[in-house]
């Protein structure tokens, strides 16, 4: 990615319209190019052959495979080249609805044998027990005296809840953070945004004081024009009111005839 000039795609099985794309791009690229491709083995990974897809797409929506594709040929010169368009809900830290629902990769760990031992059924003796989405939410010092779980497989009518292991938990945070790279890098989500947003505020605020400025300007100097020329209407009024009331015709002056003396 540093050098700029290369195809660099992360794909799933789990989403073919991106896969073929990001074949078609890396293909149509004469300098090199590198797809990191997931496709999970049931007999590897432990789990049954027919939710191979199903656990690809868990994999992607859970962060733990997000798809991304930098294609050098794009508009711009870095971070807009950069693509995260197929992954669920991307403006988000999690995909789901509610925190406490989403995926997580312990939720994707949870259904594949080769992690079966970071996980341990959740005793009601555990401390404040958290889904491990609200529990990575936190702060270190707000994690002390919390339990992060995930839930399983429902049985019996109601769902197994599985303490989480530290090991597991960690990356999980990893998972997270390389995820809100990628959202940063692809301009997404980013601290600049908010800095260009208050920037746009503060230059709207100030155009429009600026406005407000001179339409008061405007409005005082109509105010003022408009009681100089009151001023003048009333002093010309009075004028000719005392000089009728002195017997002098309308436009004579003092001291010319038809005035009654």
């Amino acid at each position: 990615l540093a050098r700029r000039e290369a195809c660099i795609a992360q794909t799933s099985l789990a989403a073919p319209a991106h896969l073929m794309h990001c074949l078609q791009t890396a293909l149509a690229l004469e300098g090199p190019a590198l797809l990191h491709l997931h496709a999970p083995s049931p007999r590897r990974h432990g789990f049954a052959p027919e939710h191979t897809l199903q656990r690809a797409r868990l994999a992607m929506e859970s962060r733990v495979f997000p798809l991304f594709l930098y294609d050098p040929l794009a508009e711009g010169v870095f971070g807009s080249r950069l693509s995260l368009e197929g992954n669920p809900q991307p403006l988000a830290p999690w995909a789901g609805d509610a925190d406490a629902d989403a995926p997580t990769p312990a939720s994707w760990a949870l259904g594949e044998r080769r992690f079966s031992d970071y996980f341990t059924p959740l005793q009601e003796a555990e401390p404040n027990p958290l889904p491990i989405s609200e529990y990575l939410a936190l702060d270190d010092s707000a994690r002390v005296g919390k339990t992060p779980f995930v839930s399983g497989p429902v049985t019996d009518g109601s769902a197994q809840r599985f303490k989480v292991a530290p090991d597991l938990v960690n990356v999980s945070e990893e998972c997270l953070q390389t995820w809100r790279v990628l959202q940063e890098i692809a301009g997404l989500v980013t601290p600049f945004t908010a800095r260009v947003e208050q920037a746009a505020r503060d230059r709207v605020a100030a155009d429009h004081e600026a406005e407000l400025a001179a339409l008061r300007a405007d409005y005082e100097a109509r105010i003022d024009a408009l009681q100089v020329e009151m001023r003048e209407k009333t002093r010309v009024e009075m004028r000719e009111r005392m000089m009728r009331l002195a017997g002098y015709a309308a436009g004579e002056k003092a001291g010319q005839g038809g005035g009654t003396h």
